[in-house]
């Protein structure tokens, strides 16, 4: 039959990332808590005097630091620089870095002090500004950077933190300038010595507090943008409300590139964040499907019902699933609750219509396999569905059930009807060679054979 998994628009295992070999901190620090508050506040004199007295507020706020890995597929390092730790909601954490690092990259690790090296989501990027924000598994504990602004920034005492590959630095300097684009985004420029191939490093006030990450650097100057103006800073808020989201999409986008393997683990990641989100085992399950793995993603299917019984989408994918191992009733019964669950005008009616009528056929109950590919050339006809590519697949199915049934003129007039949807589809004018044989129409028989043939289609 022709029937395929089609995708409109995963309980498993729990997946750990393989480790990148990345060499580990040679600085290890204890954890601290940050005097200043998540607070919008200005570090003001009087709220210097409430800071801890930090000799060298870079260091104080390293172990909030972290090295931001951009590799290939296989682990290869390929580029690297900073990043901060701006959340944490265990067992995730959000990391500010420069979205010019991270942008387009195929995998991205996060390398934590004591050696941790996890995998990091792309969650969303702000090119204007040349940030990023992603989400990765932390070690249980591990500190954030407060987030504040300032209100004169010019002359203002600040720090920097960060790595260049494997060496440590810190650096003390002054704002002398800001600068701010057409977008309202503010960069902070200051004089520095560091070496020009920092990205994404941290700067931070006396207090400790995150307020700029780098984006450019030369040998003299260092840019930053400020991470709490206008719409960034909203938009990071809103970022970090919404981790599962953020696997699904990314899931979504690995699945769309091919990535199967990559687009299990985001959404496995998804469930391990909200175990009863069913669109994440939904999604999983048909990316399973599409490995072969029909156990799997039969389970999870089910999993995805169980949490949300009136998913039309899922009865249809499970019952595909069910179809491959030949498990008919079962697929029956899926396709039959699709049905129900959809209304009459939408693709999850249709497909479910679609794919009994190929159980039906698949199981030798031709006549009713004709009455479901009936019923769905009406339902595309009637609410112009015909965009979703099955007429010429139902015309050419019902004709070959009608030939099964001996019922040759009526096979005839649905290959005739698919060969106008689809003039170049070799295997319809086999199909209705094989009913002018059964006619006795041999010359019409002999044309198609031979059209089907100069379309490419091997004897059978």
């Amino acid at each position: 039959m022709d029937s395929q998994f089609r995708k409109l628009g995963d309980p498993g295992r729990k997946l750990v990332p393989t480790r990148v070999a990345i060499p580990k901190r040679l600085l290890m620090l204890s954890l601290i808590v940050l005097a200043c508050s998540f607070a919008v506040i200005g570090c003001s004199n009087s709220a210097q005097i409430q800071c801890p007295d930090i000799a060298d507020p870079g260091l104080y706020v390293q172990p909030s630091v972290v090295q931001v890995f951009v590799t290939d597929v296989n682990g290869a390092i390929l580029r690297s620089g900073t990043g901060a730790v701006a959340a944490t909601n265990d067992p995730y954490g959000q990391i500010i870095t420069t979205a010019n690092l991270v942008s387009d990259a195929q995998r991205i690790w996060i390398g934590f002090r004591g050696g941790a090296n996890n995998e990091a989501l792309l969650k969303t990027t702000f090119p204007s500004s040349d940030l990023a924000l992603l989400t990765v598994i932390v070690p249980p504990g591990f500190p954030m950077l407060a987030i504040s602004s300032i209100k004169e920034p010019i002359d203002t005492e600040v720090y920097s933190t960060g790595y260049v590959g494997d060496d440590y630095f810190t650096f003390k300097s002054n704002i002398t300038k800001t600068v701010k684009d057409s977008a309202g985004h503010t960069s902070y420029a200051m004089p520095s010595t560091i070496p020009s191939a920092i990205s994404g490093g941290p700067i931070v006030t006396k207090c400790g507090e995150l307020i700029a990450i780098i984006t450019q650097a030369t040998q003299q100057n260092v840019l930053a943008t400020a991470v709490h103006t206008g719409h960034i800073f909203q938009d990071l808020q809103s970022s970090l409300g919404s981790p599962v989201q953020a696997f699904l999409d990314q899931g979504r986008e690995r699945l769309y590139r091919g990535e199967h393997e990559r687009a299990i683990e985001e959404f496995s990641r998804a469930i391990q964040l909200n175990p009863t989100n069913a669109l994440a085992y939904h999604e999983r399950g048909y990316t399973y499907s599409r490995l072969g793995k029909f156990e799997r993603a039969i389970t999870d299917f089910t999993e995805a019902i169980q949490l949300d019984p009136f998913d039309a989408s899922a009865y249809n994918y499970r019952g595909q699933v069910y179809l491959q191992i030949d498990e008919y009733d079962k697929a029956i019964r899926d396709y039959t609750q699709a049905i129900v669950e959809s209304s009459a005008d939408s693709y999850d009616h249709l497909l479910a219509l679609h794919e009994r009528a190929s159980a039906y056929f698949d199981s030798g109950n031709y006549s009713l396999a004709i009455g479901d590919y009936t019923q769905a050339l009406t339902v595309e006809k009637k609410h112009n569905l015909d965009q979703f590519g099955l007429t010429h697949t139902n015309f050419l199915n019902r004709g070959m059930s009608y030939h099964e049934l001996g019922k040759y003129k009526e096979a005839i007039a649905d290959y005739t009807e698919a060969i106008r949807i689809s003039p170049s589809a070799a295997r319809i004018y086999y199909r209705r060679a094989l009913s002018y044989q059964k006619t006795n129409q041999f010359e019409l028989a002999e044309s198609d054979f031979k059209k089907a043939h100069d379309l490419g289609l091997q004897a059978q």
